[in-house]
């Protein structure tokens, strides 16, 4: 059951103590799926766990040593407890949803 979403960026000069911040939206339903779980990932290197209950702006500070300068920087979103709509609700939709994406700034 793949639960994870991938952004592949662009390299920059020198990442390390650059801030990410990303606008999500979580997959949620009142009485059944009251908050997705959501853990973000930096090039494999761990770096935020959050409950999301309602759309949110998190901020992640690109660790030291998480990007060489000019590679490509992978931002993983782990949601453990994604569902598909069909589970939680009259739907057909098969695709688990966990947390949806709506802007991301690196800076």
């Amino acid at each position: 059951m793949r639960r994870d979403a991938t952004v592949l960026l662009p390299g920059v000069p020198a990442p390390a103590g650059w801030v990410m911040e990303a606008q999500l939206r979580p997959f949620v339903l009142a009485g059944r799926l009251p908050f997705q779980e959501v853990i973000v990932y930096v090039n494999e290197v761990r770096t935020l766990m959050a409950r999301l209950d309602r759309p949110a702006r998190l901020r992640v500070v690109v660790p030291d040593g998480a990007v060489a300068p000019g590679a490509p920087i992978t931002l993983r979103l782990r949601c453990p407890g994604a569902m598909a709509p069909r589970d939680v609700m009259a739907s057909n939709d098969t695709r688990r949803l966990g947390v949806s994406l709506s802007r991301l700034l690196l800076g």
